[in-house]
């Protein structure tokens, strides 16, 4: 005997099954969205931690090149030599120092480590914040020194050059100090993103 089928109960049947479909599609690509939007912004972040990373780094380097800079222009100086060079050496170090620690306060394009300008994010977490508050008490007053330093040109007296040298030796380990904790936590920072895009990956494999 042959079966017929009611063509509204087909029809039902079929926009029933149509209607699953798009809602299964739907879901799977809003769980999509889920993971793939976190990755992004989470890998975009740690680009940017990345550079911040490089220069915290960095800062270690110049609070030394600074203190060089000053012992050379002692040494010009007492040997009585054109100061300029070395004048110029401390000028270049301080200003690159005082930028990015003002990149880390404020956020700001700083010159990156290939020279060219890059955009600094300012720091983040409490911790860091503390490191820069600290690490300006120090650098406020040394950046005046050294100020004084460089625009006396060869007219500087020996007493200015000692009062900064003096500073230097007070202050430099302490300085450089502050730069290792700070590239310290925001290494932290990074790795506590890392981890977190780690699981954001993990938990969309398991959902496929």
């Amino acid at each position: 005997m042959a079966q017929f089928t009611n063509p509204l109960s087909q029809k039902l049947f079929t926009k029933s099954k149509y209607r699953t479909i798009l809602l299964s599609a739907a879901l799977f690509l809003t769980f999509d969205l889920g993971v793939l939007l976190p990755n992004f912004l989470i890998s975009t972040n740690l680009k940017q931690d990345a550079i911040s990373i490089n220069l915290a780094g960095r800062q270690r380097m110049l609070s030394q090149r600074m203190t060089k800079a000053l012992l050379q222009v002692k040494v010009a100086k007492e040997v009585q030599k054109e100061l300029d060079t070395s004048q110029q050496e401390l000028k270049k170090a301080s200003q690159l120092f005082d930028d990015t620690l003002t990149g880390f306060e404020q956020g700001k394009m700083v010159p990156g480590g290939d020279s060219k300008p890059v955009f600094l994010d300012a720091v983040e977490t409490a911790k860091s914040q503390g490191i820069i508050v600290k690490a300006k008490e120090i650098w406020i007053p040394y950046k005046s020194k050294i100020q004084a330093i460089i625009f006396a040109g060869d007219n500087l007296e020996i007493d200015v050059l000692q009062d900064a040298i003096a500073y230097a030796e007070e202050n430099n380990l302490k300085l450089l100090d502050l730069m290792n904790q700070l590239t310290t936590e925001e290494q932290q920072v990074a790795d506590n993103k890392a981890n977190t895009l780690q699981l954001i990956q993990t938990i969309g494999l398991g959902g496929r």
